[in-house]
C-alpha cells in the first residue's frame, strides 16, 4: 500500500444495504435506522466542482450521489449540498450554487 494508506481510515464494519426498514418502493430512507445511527466508520460529504455542471451533473450524481460506498467511506449524501450538525452548535453548509447561471432542478 501506499506511505500515506491508514488502516484505521477504513470501515470494517460496513452495514448492507438497503438496510431493514428503509423504504426502497418509495425511495425514502428511514432516519431512525438503529443500525446507520450507530455507524462509527468514516463518512464523506461532497459538493460538486465546476467540471461537474458541463455534463448537468450526469456524471457526479452516477459516481457519488447514487454510492453508498466509496474506498471504505460511507456516501450518506442524496443531493450536490449538505449540511451538518457539528459539535458545540456549529453548522457546515456544503451548498452548491452553480457557475453563473440559474440553479438548475438537479441543484
Amino acid at each position: 500500500p501506499p506511505s500515506w494508506f491508514r488502516r484505521s481510515a477504513i470501515s470494517l464494519s460496513k452495514p448492507s444495504f438497503p438496510l431493514e426498514g428503509w423504504d426502497t418502493s418509495l425511495c425514502y430512507k428511514d432516519k431512525n435506522n438503529i443500525q446507520m445511527n450507530t455507524y462509527l466508520g468514516p463518512s464523506c460529504f461532497t459538493v460538486p466542482g465546476n467540471h461537474d455542471y458541463y455534463d448537468g451533473l450526469a456524471s457526479y450524481t452516477r459516481y457519488v450521489l447514487n454510492r453508498d460506498w466509496l474506498g471504505g467511506w460511507l456516501l450518506p449524501q442524496e443531493k450536490s449540498y449538505f449540511a451538518l450538525a457539528l459539535p458545540n452548535g456549529f453548522w457546515l453548509f456544503g451548498l452548491d450554487y452553480g457557475l453563473s447561471l440559474d440553479i438548475d432542478l438537479d441543484q
